[in-house]
Parts: structure tokens; sequence; C-alpha cells
């Protein structure tokens, strides 16, 4: 029987689309057929959400500067509900999640990550294919501008020098 399965992307992300056109390719190497969709970004959302309605998918984290614990697991992996998109569960993640964010000390939350990361590892229940570029540009005049590791820029300590 033929393996089949759906690979959604919302418009707007080009690189998506092309990472979607590659893995279509790759898969097809491997006798897997693979359908890409190109969605409204709603109806992309939507059966992210909602309805489960796709077999693989892209998104990026944003959190991935500020800590471990958001990185990875609130909205992706952890806990079933309707913030898992992915509705996977794996109950050794979920337990070093919980670990990991309620331990303050430094220096004992490195064992428990990298344990998390040789569990991730062993499982694969997602790939991280590249890295989200941020850049921003500014004129000289622009003061009390700051870059956010969230990408949420605050702007109102921003004023012209000019």
């Amino acid at each position: 029987k033929q393996l089949t399965i759906n690979i959604i992307f919302p418009n707007g992300y080009p690189e998506w689309e092309q990472g979607s056109v590659m893995l279509q390719s790759a898969l097809k190497e491997l006798g897997v057929e693979a359908k890409v969709e190109k969605l409204e970004l709603a109806t992309w959302a939507d059966r992210l959400l909602k309805t489960g309605e796709f077999d693989l998918s892209w998104d990026f984290i944003p959190n991935r500067a500020l800590d471990p614990t958001t990185t990875t697991n609130f909205a992706y992996f952890y806990k079933q509900g309707p913030q898992n998109i992915c509705r996977y569960q794996d109950q050794e993640l979920a337990d070093l999640t919980q670990r990991g964010a309620t331990t303050l000390d430094q220096e004992e939350r490195k064992p428990i990550y990298y344990r998390y990361q040789e569990r991730w590892n062993e499982i694969m229940p997602g790939i991280i294919v590249g890295e989200r570029v941020q850049t921003h540009l500014t004129q000289a005049y622009v003061k009390g501008f700051v870059t956010h590791p969230q990408f949420w820029q605050d702007m109102r300590q921003v004023w012209l020098d000019k």
C-alpha cells in the first residue's frame, strides 16, 4: 500500500514552501507520496490548532533564546490539549520539562536539559531544520531601540533625535 502524507504551510512563507517541495522530493525517493498544500494563514492555523488535518507542517519557535522550557515544549509537545498542536506526548519529555521549569539553579538544570536532548534524539518527535534570522536596521538618529530575542519589540522608549 502506498504511504501518502500531506505537508501544509501558510501562504507568505516562501522558505516553508521551498522546504516542503524539497521534503516532497526526498520522500518520493523513499517511495512516499507527499501532497504539498499552501494554505491561507487562517486555514493553516485552523488545521493546526483545531482539526489536526495534516501530517507535517512548519513553524518557528521564537522563544529559543530565553529558556529551554519555553523553547520546545509548552505549545508543541507538552501535555495533551488545545495548545499541543503536534498532539504528541512523551511522559519523560513532559517530566523533564516540568523539572527544568521548576529548578532555579542553573547547574542543576544542565543535566535535566542534557537528558531532554538525549530523549529527543531517541524518539525524534520533530526535527529542527533551521534557525530564523532576525535583522533590524535603524538610522543613527533612532534612539532607545533595543532588539528583543522573542521578536516582541517594545517601541514605547524609541524616539527620533532629529
